[in-house]
């Protein structure tokens, strides 16, 4: 009997051992495996670059460069313009020289002119009014003797002038011209008694020259200018072998642009 009480002591304690180590925890004696973490390098960034379309874009291997965005806007440069010059539309010219012969004769006028230059375009153009004089005198010798003539040109004619620029204040211009002009002319020979004739007569004429503008509204020039035209005492000349050269002169202008 009190064997079988030992036993069944011995019994329950075993039991209850084995219960209480159940519900103690679990002691793993192994440490957990630790998880490697790269190494990160501080210098070098992976970057993702989408394009406006969503499209991803290989990393660069540059380094990453972040750029502060000031708030404070940068002040606006305005460059000073300088004021224009008004344009012209108008000249008003002055001419005094001579007159190209075997003798130097005078020669002057007066010119007025409305227009202007084109938009766009760098010639200008101007219709022109202009009165003049020219005094041409020749003499020499022909087969009878010693001659000498005189023709003297008052004219008014009407037509274009057109200014081209060359560089700077440089221009070339050239004018063309119709209307009439009074002409006095005579000649005296030994050989013949002296002739006079006087009248008005068709007058054509072409001039071409050059100015430098030194104002904004004032050039001086040099031109040169021909005057086509006739004269009552030509074919006479001819008759007797006198040459009657083309009238021509050459004359310093003033111009006032307005």
């Amino acid at each position: 009997m009190l064997r079988l009480s030992f036993l069944f002591s011995a019994s329950l304690l075993v039991v209850g051992s084995a219960a209480a180590r159940a519900q103690e925890p679990v002691l793993d004696d192994e440490p957990a495996p630790e998880t490697e973490v790269p190494e990160a390098d501080f210098f070098e960034l992976e970057r993702r670059v989408l394009t406006p379309q969503g499209i991803e874009l290989e990393p660069k291997d540059e380094p990453l460069v972040i750029v502060e965005q000031s708030s404070v806007a940068a002040p606006e440069i305005v460059e000073e313009q300088l004021p224009r010059q008004p344009g012209t539309h108008g000249v008003l010219e002055l001419n005094a020289g001579a007159t190209l012969g075997s003798e130097l004769g005078e020669a002057g006028g007066a010119l007025v002119g409305f227009g202007g230059k084109p938009v766009g375009f760098p010639w200008r153009f101007y219709f022109i009014g202009e009165v003049g004089q020219a005094h041409v005198r020749d003499a020499g010798f022909v087969a009878g003797g010693e001659y000498a003539t005189d023709r003297r040109y008052w004219n008014v004619a009407a037509g274009l002038r057109i200014y081209i620029p060359v560089w700077g204040p440089v221009r070339i211009f050239g004018d063309a011209t119709l209307g009439g002009a009074y002409v006095a002319s005579s000649l005296a020979r030994p050989d013949v008694s002296p002739r006079a004739a006087g009248d008005w007569y068709i007058l054509g004429a072409v001039a071409a020259g050059v100015q430098i503008r030194v104002l904004h509204q004032l050039a001086f020039g040099l031109r040169a200018k021909l005057l086509l035209t006739d004269d009552g005492l030509s074919e006479l000349r001819e008759t007797l072998g006198i040459a009657s050269a083309v009238p021509a002169m050459v004359t310093l202008g003033l111009t006032w642009h307005i």
